[in-house]
């Protein structure tokens, strides 16, 4: 019973380590995209959108 418990515990650690990456990959994402509009919209300035699009 116990190696089924400790399973579980394992599990729930692994679901929220995920959990925390996805939720800061997008928090990122949306940061790096409100940047970008922020420098084009109020500072009508292309280089910080330009910079990111070409090292993809």
């Amino acid at each position: 019973m116990s190696r089924i418990e400790n399973y579980h515990g394992s599990n729930t650690v692994f679901l929220v380590g995920v959990l925390m990456s996805v939720v800061g990959f997008v928090f990122i994402t949306f940061t790096l995209m409100a940047l970008c509009y922020r420098s084009v919209v109020v500072h009508r300035n292309f280089s910080l959108c330009l910079r990111l699009v070409e090292k993809k």
